[in-house]
This record gives C-alpha cells, structure tokens and sequence, in this order.
C-alpha cells in the first residue's frame, strides 16, 4: 500500500541556516568593499567610483517647504552647494524671493494654512525626488490664551499639510515608478507633554508617528519616510512664537540653523528613519524619560513662561 511522505511546508532549522549564510554574505560583502576602497584608493591604476545614496533621487529635484528662514534656508544653501535644483516654498514673499534668487531655484509663495492645493498640484508636476516639510510654527502659552483659529492653524501647518504633502508626494513618485525620500522636520516637543505649548507637541507627535507608520508602507517601492527629531535651533521660531518679546542665539544649548541642517542632510544620506539630529537634544529626551512626570512638566511650564506674557497673550 503507498503511504505519501509527509514533509512539513517551512523547515525552521533550514530557514535558520539560510538566514545565517545570507548574513554572513551581506558581512562579507560589506568587508570587502571597506577593504577594496581602504587599499586600494591611493594604488595607481584604480578609480573608485562611489555611489551616494543621494543617487536614489531619480531626478535630483528637492521640495523645500518653509524655506524663507532658518533651518529651511540653511538646507536650500546647503543643498544648492550640493548642486541639486530646488523648489522653495515659504509665507513671507521678499525673503523667499531673495533665497531662491541666491540658490537659483524655484519658487511659490504660500501659506500652508490656508493654500495647500498649489503646492500639490507643484508636486504633481515637478515629481521632485526628496520633499523636506520643514515649515512650522507655535504660539507659546495656554491654548486657552489664544484664538481657536490659531492653534488650528498650528495643527495644520505641523501635521495635517505636512501629512497631505507626504501622501501626495509618496504616490506620485510611486505612480511614475521613482525611488525618492520625504522627510518631516519635527520636534523634541513631539516626545513630551509641554504644557505652554500643548497644541504644537500634539501636533509634531502626530506627525512623527505618521513618519513611522508611513515609511513602513512605502519602503517596498524604494520610498523611505524619515522624521527629524530637532531640538532649540537659533531661528525666528520662538521670536513668532513669543509674539516678538524672544528671540533664540546660538549657545551650547541651541545650535545654529546650518548645524541643523548638515544633520538633517547627514540624516537623509543614510536613510535613518527617525533621528534627534544633536546630542543636547538625546540627552535632554533621555533625562526626562528619567524624571516624574510633574517634575518634568513644572520644568519645562517655568522654562516656556520666561518667553512670554500671559495677560498680554490674553489680550
């Protein structure tokens, strides 16, 4: 009588030993080029020809949102130097105009909050390869103590445009069959509960939570999705947020906006999907996961409150 041989479907000590050469050959791989590149770079007869991973950008046209100050401007420097094209995008027109003049890029003037459907209709068209949403903004104090109109306009700005571009960009560099990369600026804010500015950290939460998800997604059409988790950068982010009555220097706890930005840019080459760019801000997030949590948030109540004035905010 015949008797079929039944073999399980998946051997898990033979997946096991698949898994094990197949890392042993990424390593080997990996040693030899270190060795191929440390030897033989300076022998006669051999040209190195290194391929970045900025490669990965189809066309090498960047989106640059928030791009008429700070950060936004360093990385448009930074990257014009770098010699890619730009699209620079931002709210206050003269100061866009100049930076974009400087880099020689593109330019489209705009409020995130109010006029997103150029900017989508410009991603459409233009299928940049990296899209940087680096625009965003606060208002210190209570959400109480503002219109509710402006601390919806926070929420928009921070997360649901930044959110919106990073959907449009994603399909349609995944509907023309490009590699490319979105990175969205957030925040330490993000990481922690700071009252004073309770709508901006919901805010940078949902958008670096969205990063994460997002970059799972669409990491199989060659897509990656990064987030930037920033610290106090010397920009006119506190003076707007403080209503004019503070303004941020570079000091050894705030770095200077070309700081951010090679980190940022440092960041995008090797794909690392979310990053607190400066050592200030990794210690500061690990000591506060350290701390009681109304200890932390008494810190950081009498830290923001030196930036602004709460009855004039009421006003």
């Amino acid at each position: 009588m015949y008797r079929p041989t039944l073999r399980p479907l998946h051997n898990p000590i033979r997946g096991q030993i698949r898994a094990f050469f197949a890392g042993f050959g990424f390593f080997a791989n990996r040693l030899y080029s270190f060795a191929y590149v440390r030897f033989a770079k300076n022998r006669p007869g051999f040209e190195i020809i290194e391929f970045a991973p900025q490669s990965g950008l189809c066309n090498g046209l960047i989106l640059i949102t928030g791009a008429s100050s700070g950060v936004g401007e360093a990385l448009a420097r930074l990257l014009s130097e770098e010699g890619f094209s730009l699209l620079l995008t931002g709210r206050d027109e003269n100061r866009l105009k100049s930076v974009a003049k400087l880099c020689r890029a593109e330019w489209l003037p705009l409020d995130l909050a109010h006029s997103l459907a150029p900017l989508l209709s410009w991603i459409r068209e233009k299928k940049p390869g990296l899209v940087i949403n680096n625009a965003g903004f606060a208002l210190y104090g209570p959400a109480i103590a503002h219109p509710l109109s402006s601390e919806m306009d926070i929420l928009e700005v921070n997360a649901a445009a930044a959110i919106e571009i990073s959907i449009e960009a994603a399909r349609t560099l995944q509907s023309n069959r490009m590699p490319g990369v979105i990175l969205n600026v957030s925040s330490s804010a993000g990481e922690l509960p700071i009252p004073s500015m309770a709508v901006y950290a919901a805010a940078k939460a949902c958008l670096t939570s969205f990063s994460k998800s997002f970059d799972s997604e669409m990491s199989p059409y060659g897509i990656r999705v990064l987030a930037s988790i920033l610290g106090p950068v010397a920009t006119p982010f506190a003076h707007r947020a403080s209503s004019g009555r503070y303004t941020q220097t570079p000091s050894w706890k705030v770095i200077s906006p070309e700081r951010a930005a090679q980190k940022i840019w440092e960041q995008i080459l090797k794909r690392k999907a979310v990053s607190a760019i400066d050592f200030r801000t990794r210690a500061f997030l690990l000591a506060a996961k350290l701390l009681p949590r109304p200890l932390l948030e008494w810190i950081l109540q009498k830290n923001l409150a030196r930036r602004y004035n709460c009855r004039s905010c009421q006003k």
